[in-house]
């Protein structure tokens, strides 16, 4: 299995989030992520991609084969960059091939919890009962923005 790891630089509310120290580790979230992606027997390629120099030479720095760095082009990296323009992309990176796309801004989703939902998603698919898995965070409370509630809507 591959994974997909976007890293873009130029984070507009956290100035160098994936970059800077984070729980005493020096290369940050992108550092503690690779880790856990590394770790994960599961994962056997790492796509790094990216538009920020530091995070290409973290990257490097672990001189793991599983690693390698995919020089995204910025107009993909800008605020303006839509989703769907950035999943047009990353299709053409794993041309009908079965990968994981994750993020370095969940630091408690580690290899245990990479091996566990790629175990259970290629189950899935041998039971041919679901194509994709998706992680997400049940949230039980009320979600409120300036208009009021968003239930009502």
């Amino acid at each position: 299995m591959k994974a997909f790891l976007p890293c873009r630089a130029g984070s507009q509310r956290v100035k160098f989030k994936n970059t800077r120290p984070f729980a005493g580790n020096k290369n940050g979230l992108l550092g503690l992520k690779l880790e856990q992606l590394i770790d994960c027997t599961e994962i056997d390629e790492i796509i790094v991609s990216t538009n920020d120099p530091l995070v290409e030479v973290i990257a490097e720095s672990f001189k793991s084969p599983k690693v390698r760095v995919d020089n995204r082009p910025d107009y993909l990296c800008d605020d303006d960059a839509t989703t769907d323009s950035l999943i047009d992309y990353v299709a053409n990176l794993f041309l009908n091939e079965h990968f994981l796309w994750t993020h370095v801004t969940c630091p408690f989703f580690d290899s245990e919890c990479y091996t566990k939902a790629i175990n259970n998603y290629l189950l899935c698919l041998k039971n041919q009962t679901h194509d994709s898995l998706m992680g997400v965070k049940r949230i039980q409370t009320f979600l409120w923005d300036q208009d009021g509630p968003l239930y009502n809507r």
